[in-house]
């Protein structure tokens, strides 16, 4: 899939001043090697310096873009502390979806018409809630959760969790496209910009570009933490 950017906008470098229009894909290394004067840079390190930007603007929120819902498990009746299930691949956080009284889970079980809602105890205190029903638990570091007590049947896992997005690779670089609106792509080559001119590649005019293009990244993020918040107060109807 390639994604029309929806962004136009003159740029000015020590060598010329230009507008881009362009689709995500190579264009985002073009765009980048274009902010740096058009100084070709590596698809290694291109990979990642992306996969460095966007992973860490991820991580700065509970982003509504990436919540997500794994349905692919189920916990059998006897299912007990010991019987491991696999987390998502992606999974960053549990998400806390609000349930009818008022309270907030990650998980819901179902069967049928029948649910069941789950929560969360501190990895570490399973054998202090071994017997005891609705719980569970996640081992992070092995990528893994299991639930106490046991069941009178078997369900359907409802995981709610914050993902990532699909990891950026040298083979992907023509296709690959961020799980963000395409509005907000350009906000990753400005981020790679800045570092490379502030550090990578430091001098008087870099350092001046760097502080441009680190204006741009603000107003960015700006508009894009807006947008994720117009969506999270929706969901409250406030």
């Amino acid at each position: 899939i390639r994604w029309s950017v929806l962004f136009s906008r003159k740029f000015s470098n020590r060598r010329r001043t230009y507008a881009i229009n362009y689709l995500f894909g190579e264009e985002l290394k073009t765009f980048v090697e274009e902010l740096h004067g058009g100084e070709t840079m590596s698809n290694s390190l291109f990979v990642s310096l992306v996969n460095q930007k966007k992973n860490t603007l991820e991580s700065l929120r509970p982003w509504v873009i990436l919540r997500k819902v794994d349905s692919s498990l189920t916990v059998l009746g006897a299912d007990g502390i010991t019987n491991f299930k696999t987390l998502p691949t992606g999974f960053r956080v549990p998400f806390l979806r609000r349930r009818p009284s008022g309270k907030k889970t990650a998980i819901v079980l179902r069967t049928g018409n029948n649910l069941r809602y789950v929560d969360q105890i501190p990895f570490g205190t399973e054998q202090e809630h071994k017997d005891d029903i609705d719980y569970f638990f996640i081992d992070r570091a092995n990528s893994r959760f299991a639930f106490t007590g046991t069941r009178d049947q078997t369900y359907t896992i409802y995981l709610n969790y914050i993902g990532t997005s699909t990891e950026l690779t040298v083979a992907t670089i023509a296709t690959w496209s961020w799980d963000f609106p395409s509005e907000y792509h350009p906000l990753l080559a400005f981020k790679i910009a800045t570092t490379n001119k502030a550090g990578i590649d430091y001098d008087e005019i870099n350092a001046r570009m760097a502080q441009m293009h680190g204006i741009d990244t603000e107003e960015m993020m700006r508009s894009m933490i807006f947008w994720d918040d117009a969506l999270q107060r929706a969901e409250l109807s406030v």
